[in-house]
């Protein structure tokens, strides 16, 4: 289906330090790879990398994700934003302890 790329420089989170990828890949069969890779410490320190699998919830209308970082976790992204055309997106969880604007 397409890939979505974000770049997110210079975060801070408990477990993301400075500047941040994210490659969403939508894959035909309706599965998302998804692969987060950081800096850990400082902007030039060491890179992190993560994958992990996701899906679009059925009946959500393509709004709300579930991200399986490792079995049995899984963890909600709703989209809560998206631009007619696609420059950037709004996502978050139902706890509203986390927020993104990805572009």
């Amino acid at each position: 289906m397409g890939k979505v790329v974000m770049n997110t420089p210079a975060i801070r989170m408990r477990f993301r330090r400075h500047s941040h990828r994210g490659i969403s890949d939508i894959c035909g069969d309706g599965r998302i790879d998804v692969i987060n890779t950081g800096r850990v410490g400082a902007l030039d320190g060491p890179l992190n990398r993560s994958e992990s699998v996701g899906w679009v919830v059925e009946g959500s209308k393509n709004t709300r994700w579930r991200v399986e970082f490792f079995w049995p976790l899984t963890v909600p992204y709703w989209i809560i934003d998206l631009d007619e055309d696609y420059q950037y997106a709004v996502v978050g969880q139902p706890s509203r302890k986390y927020l993104w604007i990805l572009s």
